[in-house]
């Protein structure tokens, strides 16, 4: 479900290049919020498989880190 963001604004108050400056705005922030999405995918992934393929202490201390961080 989409919310509108002219809603707040009345019909005569936008011009174009306001109109276009909002849409940048809300794509940006879709941009962003996605980036932060595959970022923290990549640590958990990583992590896990840190985690799987390497025994020592300091590989699972590291890979448990990069787990830790996907969540937060």
């Amino acid at each position: 479900m989409a919310i509108n963001p002219y809603e707040r604004f009345q019909s005569g108050d936008l011009i174009l290049r306001d109109e276009l400056a909002v849409d940048r705005t809300a794509l940006a922030n879709e941009r962003t919020l996605l980036s932060y999405i595959r970022t923290g995918l990549a640590f958990g992934v990583t992590g896990a498989g840190t985690i799987n393929f390497f025994g020592s202490f300091i590989s699972l201390f590291l890979g448990w880190c990069m787990v830790v961080l996907a969540w937060s």
